[in-house]
């Protein structure tokens, strides 16, 4: 049984430190992917990009909107670098948004990033694949049924 234990543990160490070292990498979603999960939620998804005419490195941009009042931003932009870029700005600016109470999480892995703060009554989360980003800046209440399309979305 100890020596069961022992390579137990062994194994869990060597997970955890490959999980925290991003060994892991995910695949990009493609918009018609984000729409198709989006729209199996009921939610209506709308093509943005018109907005962002003058963001040269942003190729295309799509929001699913629910009923309920919250909404799913999906970007595709020109590079992964300007992607990164994008993704460190919004983070910047949810993290402004901690002054008292607050709950965050940071991943990353090889060619991924993502950030989760629940602050004030709202669930922000940024999650970046390749040239890919999923933004999201609801109230808290919709946080675990939005929860399950990112996952389904597997960013």
């Amino acid at each position: 049984m100890k020596k069961f234990l022992k390579v137990f543990n062994v194994v869990l160490c060597l997970g955890l430190v490959l999980v925290s070292t991003g060994c892991f990498s995910k695949k990009t979603i493609t918009s018609s992917k984000f729409k198709s999960v989006a729209e199996s939620h009921k939610l209506t998804v709308t093509d943005v990009k018109k907005q962002f005419a003058s963001v040269s490195y942003i190729n295309e941009a799509l929001v699913a909107r629910s009923e309920k009042g919250y909404q799913i931003e999906f970007y595709v932009l020109s590079t992964k670098e300007d992607a990164i870029s994008f993704f460190t700005q919004n983070k910047t600016i949810f993290e402004q948004a901690k002054d008292g109470a607050s709950a965050e999480t940071n991943m990353n892995g090889q060619n991924y990033e993502k950030y989760t703060l629940v602050v004030d009554g709202k669930y922000k989360l940024l999650s970046r694949v390749e040239n890919t980003v999923l933004y999201l800046n609801i109230d808290d209440v919709y946080k675990d049924e939005v929860k399950k399309i990112v996952d389904e979305l597997k960013y």
